[in-house]
Formats: structure tokens, C-alpha cells, sequence
């Protein structure tokens, strides 16, 4: 009997660090994605019209999405939307895990910790 608990202990460990790893790779996976659809859509603003291209970055930088749990985050008075999701992401191991891989672009933003 009590081999048996340690039995069932140990792979649902097994299973609990497995799930933990997809997600993290789903979270890697979705971040390339979106980082690639970025780059796509701003070498398509470059060869529009300078006034359509100002209008698509302002948007592109008003709201970005977290790789791991899609939650949205939207350019606020004081902090880019980038911040308040590198903010986001020091929470739960996971998201840290994902946001350490991640390459942050500072500039913009806000804040004595920032050395940007």
C-alpha cells in the first residue's frame, strides 16, 4: 500500500513537471509567433505611406499580450504596454521562466529600476 502511494506520488510529479514544461514551451512558441508577426508588420509599414505606417506603430505599441496566459495589457498615461507586461510576467514561475528568454526593449520606459 504504501509503495503504491509513492508510486502515484511520483508520477503525478512526473506529470505536474511535464505540464509545466509545455507550458513553457507553448509560452516560447507563442512569443516567436507574435515577435515574428511584429517584425512582419513593420517591414509592411515601411512601405506604406508615412502617415499610414504612424498610425499602424501607434497601434502595434498600445497593447501587447503575455505569451504565457494571453492577458492584454494597454499603453497607459505613464507606463508602455511592454513594461507593465515585463511587470507582469516576475509573477508565478512560469512566467518568469519565459520572461528571463524574452529580449526586452527599455527604451520608453519608466521607473528607477529601469537602467535603460
Amino acid at each position: 500500500m504504501v509503495s503504491q502511494i509513492s508510486e502515484l506520488r511520483a508520477k503525478l510529479e512526473e506529470s505536474e513537471t511535464a505540464l509545466a514544461e509545455a507550458k513553457a514551451t507553448i509560452g516560447e512558441l507563442i512569443w516567436t509567433a507574435y515577435c515574428k508577426s511584429e517584425s512582419e508588420s513593420e517591414s509592411e509599414s515601411e512601405s506604406e505611406s508615412e502617415s499610414e505606417s504612424e498610425s499602424e506603430s501607434e497601434s502595434e505599441s498600445e497593447e501587447v499580450t503575455c505569451p504565457v496566459c494571453s492577458k492584454t495589457f494597454s499603453e497607459g498615461y505613464y507606463h508602455p504596454a511592454s513594461q507593465k507586461l515585463w511587470q507582469h510576467m516576475g509573477h508565478g514561475k512560469g512566467h518568469r521562466t519565459i520572461r528571463h528568454k524574452m529580449r526586452w526593449n527599455t527604451t520608453g520606459w519608466n521607473g528607477p529600476w529601469v537602467s535603460g
